[in-house]
């Protein structure tokens, strides 16, 4: 029963959300677009100074020059392997407020080198990592390893000092990948995936016999010598990846991801994939003492990718897209109303029950890049990909390509994947991007264009994509138009709440004439009558033909508007 009333009060705050944010995304102010050229990017972030720290990628490029907002930056170094030819180059930049390079660091090797995801820590301080092969340089300083296995170089960039300095190095027997930065209650963790056996200051992993199994680790490293404080540990056969994770302030961790395998396994806690030679989603909830809390299959008979994760008032949602006829969770099966790639919503309260599980319903090709959240509500996020054909951004608008190729796109949605608004960046050849939250309503796009020209469809403001890399610093302006619904008549209640036959409408606004509507849980108008409050309160019957349930008293009078949840007994 409350697992059932749980369920229901998430959608009706989509309803809400629904129906009073419909206006809210309503415009888009662009701040400063910044062509990159020489190089691709990780998506950077921000700090409250305005700067930006990006990290860049010179793919098999020695002595190419990188632009950044059409101004040279660096030529990029590296060298000549006899086997692997031009190796690339890692360049670690500062753009200033006025988004000038104002410090360069350069890392390269005999062989290629690779970066991670920024991080900007509590302590002022930026951390990443590089995967390394053989020989490589970081500012100028020599690290060799006698392998053809990669390693990772964990790096703390000082902003202060304008100091890089190597903080660890982990080495497996066959390979690993995937390394990335977190911080959560001032704790920093490491996470990646290893194959072969791994030591780590004193503690050995093993994954398997063959280089295709891949296990996966998150380390708390201690904050003065990174040393490994705790470790959470993730077996099983074949591939594994963590795609996101995060602890809450009791130090529990959430974690999703994906997996190929039969099956993947924690502190003897095991997931077991739907069929094998596919791939299916991981979630495990996990304590301070690693005991497995809950855990759940996001299963299907082919691909389920779970993306992000993000903490609500209810529980846990969890967002992610799919490639399958359905998806699966804990018996209940939604079917794909697209035919190919769809993004779900997953939501589950404090204790990883079930919730709800919806998808945006939408029948075109769509690929999510990311998530992230919308500053005014936690009951919305944004989405960030590319599309092809026709996408429903709700309002009644339809995104359309215009050149017959895909186009990139950031979509806001409701937390049950209720399209609200959204925004369609175009050009000739096509375009793809994610989207960043930085806090304080700012947003950057991280953008990759096959166009000279692209530009914002809804504002036709056109720039120079240089060679495809781009990133668009915006604000979405958003109606006060909301506030001003509920402000309105704020002064009317229905009571009592729960009800059998009759509710009691009180307005202490008196000589009101307005149009009620009542409204089912799934947003249809089931009731609609024009009432005239001449006294203070009316008696209300009701309609015999409304069942036991939730329902929504939505009151509309001139330019004012208000909700209220109703049960009826």
């Amino acid at each position: 029963f409350i697992l059932f009333y749980m369920k229901i009060l998430k959608i009706i705050f989509s309803i809400f959300f629904l129906i009073l944010y419909s206006i809210a995304f309503s415009q888009i102010e662009i701040l400063k677009t910044v062509p990159i050229s020489g190089a691709s990017f990780y998506p950077g972030i921000k700090d409250n100074k305005k700067n930006t720290y990006i990290g860049l990628f010179a793919s098999r490029a020695i002595n190419d020059s990188v632009y950044v907002d059409n101004k040279f930056v660096v030529k990029s170094k590296g060298k000549i392997h006899p086997i692997y030819g031009k190796s690339s180059a890692y360049i670690f930049l500062t753009l200033d407020s006025n988004y000038n390079a104002s410090k360069v660091h350069q890392i390269y090797g005999i062989r290629d080198v690779n970066g991670s995801r920024l991080l900007l820590a509590s302590d002022s301080c930026i951390y990443f990592s590089i995967l390394a092969y053989d020989s490589v340089y970081i500012n100028e300083e020599l690290i060799f390893h006698g392998t053809n296995r990669g390693y990772f170089v964990l790096l703390k960039y000082n902003i202060k000092r304008d100091t890089l300095s190597i903080i660890k190095e982990i080495q497996s027997e066959y390979g690993l990948g995937d390394g990335n930065f977190k911080e959560f209650n001032n704790k920093l963790y490491y996470s990646f995936y290893f194959q072969g056996k791994i030591q780590i200051d004193g503690l050995e992993f093993t994954a398997g016999l063959g280089q295709a199994d891949r296990n996966l680790l998150i380390l708390n490293l201690n904050r003065l010598d990174y040393k490994v404080e705790k470790s959470y540990y993730f077996e099983g056969d074949d591939e594994k990846t963590i795609q996101d994770f995060l602890f809450d302030q009791n130090g529990i961790l959430y974690i999703i991801g994906s997996f190929w395998g039969s099956s993947i396994i924690s502190n003897g806690d095991t997931i077991r994939n739907t069929q094998t030679r596919s791939y299916d989603g991981f979630y495990f909830k996990i304590d301070s003492n690693k005991n497995v809390l809950a855990n759940k299959r996001i299963g299907g008979p082919d691909w389920q990718f779970p993306d992000q994760l993000f903490l609500t008032q209810d529980g846990v949602n969890i967002l992610g897209y799919y490639n399958a006829d359905f998806i699966e969770v804990d018996g209940v099966k939604l079917l794909n109303t697209s035919n190919s790639y769809n993004v779900f919503s997953l939501s589950m309260d404090s204790d990883s029950r079930l919730l709800s599980l919806t998808q945006l319903d939408q029948k075109t090709f769509i690929l999510p890049y990311n998530f992230a959240q919308y500053s005014q509500s936690d009951l919305s996020y944004l989405l960030a990909g590319y599309f092809f054909g026709e996408l429903n951004v709700g309002n009644g608008r339809i995104l359309k390509n215009p050149n017959d190729k895909y186009d990139a796109f950031i979509l806001l949605m409701d937390a049950n994947c209720g399209p609200i608004d959204g925004y369609q960046i175009s050009g000739v050849e096509g375009e793809s991007a994610s989207i960043i939250n930085n806090g304080n309503g700012l947003y950057t796009i991280w953008g990759n264009s096959e166009s000279d020209t692209t530009y914002f469809v809804n504002f036709d403001q056109k720039y120079r994509a240089g060679l495809g890399q781009f990133f668009m610093d915006i604000r979405f302006k958003s109606s006060t138009r909301v506030e001003e619904l509920e402000e309105g008549l704020k002064n009317i209640e229905i009571y009592p709440n729960p009800s059998n036959d009759f509710v009691t409408i009180k307005s202490f606004d008196l000589n009101k004439s307005m149009e009620m509507e009542i409204l089912a849980i799934d947003g249809k108008n089931v009731y609609q009558k024009e009432i005239d409050i001449s006294a203070d309160e009316i008696i209300f019957r009701w309609p015999s033909e409304l069942k036991t349930g939730i329902y929504f008293y939505k009151f509309k009078s001139k330019n004012a508007m208000k909700i209220i949840k109703v049960i009826k007994q």
